[in-house]
């Protein structure tokens, strides 16, 4: 995807924001929806836009959690015994209990279900138990 800075004409020329858009004219549209959003009360052709190139687009939350559940599920499979918190990561554990679904993505996030516990656990809040349930 193509990248572009935006900004605002009266601001001396200054590139406030980095968009990624198969055009110029989206990227400054995205740009006033977002200025519009915040308050701003200028138009369309108050912005001005300069092409970076082809960047390749960042990773979203979302990717990044998956890539960390892939890995995880390779690590420990279904019925892996593992502790977990339920608050801060500290001190002792809430508990332990095997791995009863794949790691998945919740709100951007790596979680894990453990068999008998009521909810999700993100995969920051576990680690390996001494003793296995496979």
């Amino acid at each position: 995807m193509k990248a572009y800075e935006v900004g605002i004409r009266s601001d001396g020329g200054a590139y406030d924001a980095t968009i990624f858009a198969p055009t110029a004219g989206k990227a400054k549209y995205q740009r006033f929806l977002a200025l519009r959003d915040a308050g701003w009360n200028g138009s369309f052709q108050h912005l001005h836009c300069r092409a970076l190139g082809d960047i390749p687009v960042p990773p979203t939350r979302a990717q990044l959690a998956q890539g960390e559940c892939d890995s995880f599920n390779a690590q420990f499979p279904i019925g892996t015994m593992l502790r977990y918190w339920s608050g801060v990561k500290e001190g002792q554990p809430t508990g332990s209990a095997p791995i009863s679904h794949p790691a998945s993505v919740m709100c951007d996030h790596a979680v894990i279900w453990l068999k008998g516990v009521s909810s999700c656990h993100s995969i920051s809040h576990v680690e390996p138990a001494r003793e296995s349930c496979i």
